[in-house]
């Protein structure tokens, strides 16, 4: 929705690019004219278009991971949109964590990647009634 994107504006961010598998949800960040490129049409469950991996500084997902969204298996597209000493930020349903192997595949990722977890925030506010957890994740 771009929701994301105008908050990151408001705090003094202006290179600032999105991507979402809904047309109708780039229709509307687009509408906020805050976005420098939009990605349209971007499933992060199968490859990457050539210009999006290691194009990113940082990389933002909130809200994604949630069932019936993302499965945890797209954090590696992720990792894979950001740069070498790029950091991932994402918001993981704190249930959906538990149950889609978030954690093994972090682990998995810190021995095959050398990705290093900066900060987390676990079983944090969310929604009125869900909890998350927030990672900020560095790439190798």
């Amino acid at each position: 929705t771009g929701l994301v994107g105008r908050t990151l504006h408001a705090r003094g961010y202006r290179l600032i690019s999105g991507c979402d598998l809904s047309e109708i949800m780039i229709d509307k960040a687009g509408a906020s004219q805050v976005y420098k490129r939009l990605y349209p049409n971007t499933d992060l469950t199968q490859p990457l278009p050539d210009d999006l991996p290691r194009n990113f500084d940082a990389v933002v997902c909130c809200g994604a991971f949630i069932p019936t969204h993302l499965p945890a298996t797209a954090l590696r597209n992720l990792i894979a949109m950001t740069r070498p000493g790029g950091v991932v930020v994402v918001s993981i349903r704190e249930a959906y964590y538990t149950t889609d192997g978030f954690e093994a595949l972090l682990q998995t990722l810190v021995h095959e990647q050398g990705l290093s977890v900066l900060q987390t925030k676990l079983s944090a506010s969310y929604l009125q009634n869900a909890r998350a957890h927030y990672l900020a994740l560095q790439v190798a």
